[in-house]
């Protein structure tokens, strides 16, 4: 089992992943155990060190809070409407990966690079900070980031680090250079590098000798500049060719600068971009973009950890080596947003342009959650799209395939996306044409149209009345294939008689539960529905006057959400816990003892903040209690809320 994880969550694994000293009481932080005001503060300094780590300036670090501000509302939203139904956590991580954090973190990198360079220095078309398939000696292999930054770092030193280093053990730094050619030996072959030791080699003050920089003097004009040029890459032995992996220029137009015979612009932008390719980087970039490279392949290594553990992290087939995928992923995203730019000047149009570039299936699941068109609803439509994903899902099921390199494997992925998309938009029309006839036919009939168990769960869970939404249950059970789906509808069937939904309700509701129950909980799929099962035995213990195996069960049901994520009924099962223990008062109840209680409910929404006093949450509940939860079924007596307080 597995839940979607908080923000806070989030923020401490991009925290660790750069390297940086871990913050104290981890776990109070992810549990919202901590006072409002302290974990504010501890949040606050979690993202300043993490921007600092990565090197923000200050209008960057405004821009990346604010773009965060956004993250963190669609998250909640999708932390609230998603439920994972028991899936396992590869398989909640890889959705979440693919079909959120993937795609918005590359069209975020994409727009940033837009406004500004964030890689100015390094070779241009290449994702340095990516791990990448490299066949330059005919094998593919994984060539990783790190590796990707000291040879960028090695070409303009002209010799290898530990040699280039004339300012270690002056001063304040001790490095032995030995000690230093083994350690940087095991970077280049993967090992996830200390950001301490990143900090030690490069700290600032240490000289390095670099002798493959391009040197222009400052007074020199354009023609000496150009000479100048041409002089370091007939030193260099730089083809037009490998220019063109190192600076976006085609090759006929290097060749014609270094010629002399190019246009001016292509001149100047030749001048301009080998000045930035080949100029002496300060070290506090070499610490920066170490330190990047070494969170991407801190994640690579854990997430290899999680989603294939039986497969050798530097697998260079995607196929096997699912984590390849989700970079694939990333650069699709990335140049699609920055060929949008090149398209318009307008926005609009830029957007429009990016979506007509996705399939329809990709728009419904893959990319729904960056989708312009979607800015507004995509946090509302993507938990629905989850949770049917992740209710459909096996245990030891394999990861779903996203992306693929070779026709075959690109043909048969497409298809069967596409089935799918065919098949859920089915479901969701055959549903819309039944709603439709339910306003002039009777339930029977109307019902009697659905064909498939998805499309009579969309009809179960979106009409009003409860008399359909019972027999759309009674349908769902009909056309049911598997354990799962027998298990949804009976869930559905119960929760209608658990809240008193019919009206007037029948006489034997209790025994009816009861029996429902029963069957659910002898299903040998019970296990994926344990909180929504706990929470319905507690109901039903609430609704039979056993007030204390109602607590005990609420109290099992909200620990239980931990592990799996159930929408927003972490934060209904906190408010009814309250609700009960406010009205009946049992051994040690004491209000400040529930601080945890109103803060989940307001992480799910079920009140709005944390502006009301304990005490006035405690009285509205109390209300809600008497006025709303405490039901007791037909034939049961009511108790009064004095003889409830010893009861």
């Amino acid at each position: 089992m597995a839940a979607i994880p908080n923000f806070e969550t989030l923020l401490l694994a991009v925290h660790e992943a750069l390297g940086r000293e871990a913050p104290r009481k981890k776990q109070e932080l992810r549990d919202l155990r901590r006072p409002v005001d302290q974990h504010l503060q501890a949040l606050d300094a979690l993202l300043d060190d993490i921007l600092a780590a990565i090197g923000f300036d200050d209008a960057a670090k405004a821009d990346a809070k604010w773009n965060l501000l956004e993250f963190t509302s669609f998250h909640k939203a999708l932390e609230i409407g998603t439920w994972t139904f028991g899936a396992e956590a590869r398989q909640v991580a890889w959705y979440l990966l693919a079909c959120v954090y993937v795609p918005g973190l590359a069209r975020h990198a994409a727009f940033w690079q837009l406004t500004q360079s964030g890689d100015a220095g390094m070779p241009g078309g290449d994702f340095w900070y990516l791990p990448r398939i490299d066949t330059d000696d005919g094998a593919a292999r994984l060539r990783m980031p790190v590796a990707a930054i000291l040879d960028w770092l090695e070409d303009l030193l002209g010799q290898p680090v530990h040699r280039a280093a004339i300012g270690w053990n002056n001063g304040q730094t001790k490095v032995d250079p030995e000690s230093a050619k083994r350690t940087l030996a095991k970077w280049r072959d993967g090992d996830v590098p200390r950001s301490s030791i990143i900090e030690t080699y490069f700290a600032e003050g240490t000289e390095f000798a670099f002798r493959n920089c391009l040197c222009v003097p400052v007074d020199a004009d354009d023609q000496a500049a150009l000479a100048a040029m041409r002089a370091f890459v007939e030193r260099r032995g730089l083809t037009p060719g490998d220019l063109r992996l190192q600076i976006a220029m085609a090759e006929d137009r290097i060749e014609a600068v270094l010629a002399d015979v190019g246009t001016a612009d292509d001149t100047a932008r030749f001048s301009h971009l080998m000045r930035e390719r080949y100029a002496q980087p300060s070290l506090r970039t070499v610490r920066n973009r170490l330190l990047l490279a070494r969170a991407v392949q801190y994640a690579h290594r854990e997430l290899a950890d999680l989603l294939t553990p039986r497969i050798d992290p530097g697998d260079p087939d995607p196929h096997r080596n699912k984590i390849l995928q989700l970079f694939g992923i990333f650069k699709r995203i990335y140049n699609l947003t920055i060929q949008a730019a090149a398209v318009s000047r307008d926005a609009a149009r830029q957007d429009t342009w990016f979506e007509e570039q996705l399939a329809p299936w990709e728009r419904g699941d893959l990319f729904l959650s960056i989708l312009p068109s979607k800015r507004r609803i995509s946090a509302q439509d993507l938990p629905a799209v989850l949770t049917q994903r992740f209710a459909s899902l096996k245990p030891n099921q394999s990861l779903e395939d996203w992306w693929a390199t070779d026709t075959g494997r690109s043909v048969a992925l497409l298809e069967s996306r596409r089935a799918r998309w065919v098949a859920e938009v089915n479901d969701i029309e055959t549903a819309e044409a039944v709603l439709r006839m339910l306003r002039s036919q009777a339930p029977e009939a109307a019902l009697a149209a659905l064909a498939s168990h998805g499309a009579a769960r969309n009809v179960a869970m979106r009409h009003q009345a409860a008399d359909v939404r019972l027999a759309a249950a009674r349908r769902m059970t009909e056309l049911a294939d598997t354990d799962e789906q027998r298990l949804d509808a009976a869930l559905i069937h119960m929760d209608i008689h658990l809240n008193g939904q019919l009206q007037p309700e029948r006489a034997n509701a209790q025994a009816l539960v009861e029996d429902l129950l029963r069957q659910a909980e002898a299903n040998p799929c019970k296990s994926r529905r344990r909180p929504q099962l706990l929470n319905a035995r507690a109901k039903h213990c609430l609704r039979s006057n056993d007030f204390a195996q109602a607590r005990t069960l609420f109290k099992q049901a909200l620990d239980a959400c931990n592990a799996d994520s159930c929408g927003d009924l972490p934060g209904l099962i906190a408010r009814d816990l309250f609700a009960l223990d406010t009205a009946t008062r049992p051994n040690g109840y004491y209000v400040a003892n529930f601080e945890r209680h109103v803060r989940i409910m307001a992480a799910f929404d079920v009140i709005n903040g944390l502006d009301y006093p304990i005490e006035d949450v405690e009285r509205y509940l109390a209300a809600y209690f008497r006025d709303d939860l405490y039901r007791p079924y037909p034939l049961l007596q009511t108790l009064r809320l004095p003889d409830l307080a010893t009861h």
